[in-house]
């Protein structure tokens, strides 16, 4: 009776959803903005107060998902000689372990950690191994409730670093993006996993990019990308209603390796679309027309060169760290003008996020966690910083905030900072 009684505590716990709560990869729209506010404007020499740190969560690139008082993180782990299995780790705020589950294969190549950060939705969270499997699993008991092998099932193509997706989900459908010469999404139902509808076919690897849910003018919408396009596909049924030839739009005349990557999440703004590649593909701003049928460029940007981490968007500019020649990067949403572009000290390039209008930089060759304040003019100024040197493996896992708390993961460590004054 007693163990039936907490488990009811634990399942009640994680299905009241709180105001803070981040439910998916970068948070709403993947637009890496989070709602706190009363944080600390100013950190102490070594940072903020370090609350507690976690480890055996496995290897990974992915963040934390946050809800109620339960954050739940993903990791690889090797159990046999060349064998890598993915898990998933649920932890109470105070860091502490409350169960985890072995859910799929990992990716076998080149930087094998995981990549898919869960989303979660009614009580359940979602996954994509790098194996390409689908996975349901109860968000209170940690129980696997379906799995479909994707990317098997369905043909799919991945790049060069296997799959990198954190599944779109709504009440019906989960959502992800396989690629190949037999479908380029598919749409999976939230109760058994069963096939809703496959797309046709771009005849493209998928790329690393989350799928983003949108409603535009009333109209739903998919928004993702494989290897060389970007696309938006009615949800109800799986028609791509527009495409975009990105290396047609982007690479014409200028004589690059794009090594077909696209790695960060479209976000959507005000009927806007806005897309940044690295490796000196740069960025382009699109806009829907009324019916979300077609879209229009308004303006291309070759400074913008986002790699995986991110841009951010404050008073309609849009800032972010860029890629092969690392600088820091303002952009007018506008005009699409360059208005700052300059290296910063002793940053290469780094993951960025916001909250109360302050950017947050997580600095991927030395670990630097940089807080500033953004300055169109000047690009940032900075307020404060601190060195991560826990953990183990690349700084390239997006920082979250989330009720005052700064997650910060690197590898198999998740440190958690008190952002309170």
């Amino acid at each position: 009776m007693k163990k039936t009684i907490m488990l009811i505590g634990w399942c009640c716990a994680v299905m009241i959803a709180q105001g803070a709560d981040v439910t998916q990869f970068r948070g709403e729209g993947h637009m890496g903005a989070y709602p706190d506010t009363g944080l600390l404007k100013v950190w102490p020499e070594n940072g903020p107060k370090r609350l507690w740190t976690a480890t055996g969560i496995g290897f990974g690139y992915s963040s934390v998902t946050a809800v109620g008082n339960f954050i739940y993180i993903t990791g690889v782990e090797r159990k046999e000689e060349n064998k890598r299995i993915e898990m998933i780790t649920a932890l109470d705020k105070k860091g502490e372990r409350k169960w985890q589950t072995v859910y799929g294969n990992a990716w076998s190549g080149q930087y094998p950690n995981v990549r898919t950060t869960p989303t979660f939705r009614d009580g359940a969270l979602y996954a994509i191994s790098g194996g390409g499997e689908v996975v349901k699993i109860d968000a209170a008991s940690g129980k696997i409730l379906w799995k479909v092998e994707a990317k098997k099932n369905y043909s799919g193509k991945t790049g060069n670093w296997g799959t990198a997706e954190s599944p779109a989900v709504d009440d019906r459908a989960v959502y992800c993006t396989v690629g190949g010469d037999e479908t380029t999404a598919i749409a999976l139902s939230v109760t058994d996993g069963t096939l809703i509808w496959k797309s046709p076919t771009l005849n493209d690897p998928s790329s690393y990019v989350s799928p983003t849910l949108i409603a535009h003018r009333g109209v739903r919408q998919l928004l993702g990308a494989t290897s060389n396009f970007l696309f938006g596909i009615n949800p109800a049924d799986g028609t791509i209603v527009w495409r975009v030839n990105i290396k047609e739009e982007m690479d014409s005349g200028r004589n690059i390796r794009r090594w077909g990557i696209v790695a960060n999440s479209l976000v959507y703004l005000d009927g806007k679309i806005l897309m940044s590649n690295g490796y000196n593909q740069g960025g382009m701003m699109l806009e829907l027309d009324d019916t979300a049928s077609s879209v229009k460029i308004l303006w291309k940007n070759f400074d913008m060169s986002s790699q995986h981490h991110g841009f951010v968007i404050l008073d309609d500019k849009l800032y972010e760290t860029t890629h092969n020649a690392p600088k820091f990067v303002c952009i007018d949403l506008k005009t699409g003008k360059t208005l700052f572009s300059s290296p910063m000290e002793h940053v290469r390039q780094g993951q960025i996020i916001t909250a109360e209008g302050l950017l947050y930089i997580y600095d991927n060759a030395r670990g630097n966690v940089i807080l500033a304040k953004p300055v169109p003019e000047k690009g940032f100024e900075e307020i404060s910083r601190f060195q991560i040197t826990d953990g183990a493996n690349e700084h390239w896992c997006h920082p979250v905030i989330v009720d005052k708390v700064l997650y910060i993961r690197r590898g198999d460590t998740l440190m958690a900072f008190d952002l309170k004054p």
